[in-house]
């Protein structure tokens, strides 16, 4: 589940972002045994999404799969602090949304491999 998000934070997410947390919200809620997924096209705030779950989130736990090493790092990043520095006043401490101080996260990096095959292969 969620725990109640800071209005500091809220007033400074994306109106896409807070829709994709209800989505989550909810989903955590209902006890669903199918899939969830959010898709927001690029630059929409995937990783603002990702870290406000992850730190207001009961769960002490994040898994991220992605398919590009540079998403990896940046993500690393942003959930150790830099997307809260990023979205709040210069004045306001950052550090304290960071709620789970030891939040453990394992980002995966999936390698995608294509083998090419001659059409003739192909055929059945």
């Amino acid at each position: 589940m969620i725990t109640e998000i800071n209005d500091l934070i809220t007033n400074n997410l994306r109106p896409c972002q807070l829709e994709s947390i209800g989505t989550i919200q909810r989903y955590l809620e209902s006890m669903s045994e199918k899939s969830c997924l959010i898709s927001l096209p690029t630059g929409a705030g995937k990783s603002g999404v990702i870290c406000t779950v992850g730190h207001f989130s009961t769960f002490d736990k994040i898994l991220v799969v992605t398919h590009r090493r540079a998403v990896c790092d940046q993500l690393y990043k942003q959930l150790k602090g830099k997307f809260f520095q990023k979205i709040l006043q210069e004045d306001v401490d950052y550090k304290q949304f960071l709620i789970k101080k030891s939040l453990t996260i394992l980002i995966i990096l999936i390698i995608m491999v294509f083998i090419v095959l001659p059409s003739k292969k192909l055929q059945v």
